[in-house]
């Protein structure tokens, strides 16, 4: 009796486990796309929402897609400059900058990234046909409208099924892509990959248990001014978005390269982002220099405040 109740309890808390492992409330873990959904959060590629929720058929933003297009893809290498609206304290800096480098997506005519705003299906269709280097195998109609620089990467993503006309065959090329969408042309890719025995790429959080002292103030430095960034005035803002962006960035090597970082790195590496908020600070009248310090010192730690000053205020050799 007592082996078939320990039995019970196994096969109970294994069932608990398994329904915690997928607690989305709006997606049904037998069809396909609760599959997909549940093979892409395994490898921590996407997630959810804190209300428990996927919401498949909503939107993804341009700082969304470029987050997940860099986990699958393996892309790591960042671009020398990033864009004017990105700045080091936003959370998709990274993504943004790597996405940047790896060409797969660019700016706007004026620059500009702006991250939150959603993607169209026909942008997902440029955006896949680049990383995945996909080629048009045959000809497609499409009986709705398709902007004319989007219709060669629409056709290259129809003729190779990774996407399908709607029955009326409609594309909708010009409608924002939903959620579940992406989900399954990146699972279908990822299987792809796995079963032809090529190298996926799943993303691991970084093992902090044994990092140096340097490596922790800068993490701490970066969450402290993030968390007090709004205080700041747009002056100020001059001085704090290079020296969060360099550390940012020496951040990243650490972590992707297992780069050395101290004073001579920042230096040797990030020395334009140096220059560039030392003259902003110059550029300061006494009354900003003293105000800017009071809220540094008031809000970081000692040693987040000695890697401010001493990997980029006073770093000037």
């Amino acid at each position: 009796m007592k082996k078939i109740l320990k039995t019970a309890v196994i096969m109970l808390l294994a069932l608990v486990l398994s329904l915690q492992a997928f607690a989305f409330s709006d997606v049904d873990k037998v069809t396909k796309l609760g599959q997909d959904v549940d093979y892409l959060v395994d490898k921590g590629i996407i997630g959810g929402y804190e209300d428990g929720t996927f919401r498949p058929q909503g939107h993804i933003t341009r700082a969304e897609l470029c987050k997940l297009i860099n986990l699958v893809f393996g892309y790591k290498l960042m671009a020398e400059t990033g864009f004017p609206d990105v700045t080091a304290n936003i959370w998709f800096y990274n993504y943004a900058v790597v996405a940047k480098e790896a060409g797969y997506i660019g700016g706007y005519e004026d620059g500009t990234f702006r991250g939150n705003n959603n993607v169209t299906r026909e942008q997902f269709c440029a955006i896949i046909t680049r990383t995945m280097g996909l080629y048009t195998l045959y000809e497609v109609d499409v009986s709705d409208s398709v902007s004319e620089w989007a219709m060669p990467y629409v056709e290259a993503v129809l003729s190779n099924s990774l996407m399908v006309k709607d029955e009326d065959g409609s594309f909708r090329a010009k409608e924002n892509i939903t959620r579940a969408d992406v989900v399954t042309v990146l699972a279908n890719y990822v299987h792809a990959q796995e079963e032809a025995g090529n190298m996926v790429v799943v993303p691991q959080a970084p093992d902090t248990s044994n990092e140096p002292e340097q490596i922790v103030a800068i993490r701490d430095c970066i969450a402290q001014i993030t968390k007090i960034y709004d205080i700041f005035t747009p002056e100020e803002k001059l001085v704090i978005n290079p020296c969060v962006e360099g550390m940012k960035k020496a951040l990243y090597d650490y972590e992707t390269f297992g780069a050395y970082i101290d004073q001579d790195y920042i230096y040797e590496h990030y020395l334009t982002l140096i220059r560039q908020a030392q003259n902003a600070y110059n550029d300061m009248d006494k009354d900003g220099h003293v105000m800017l310090k009071r809220k540094l010192a008031d809000n970081l730690s000692v040693s987040t405040l000695m890697i401010l000053n001493d990997y980029f205020m006073e770093n000037s050799r």
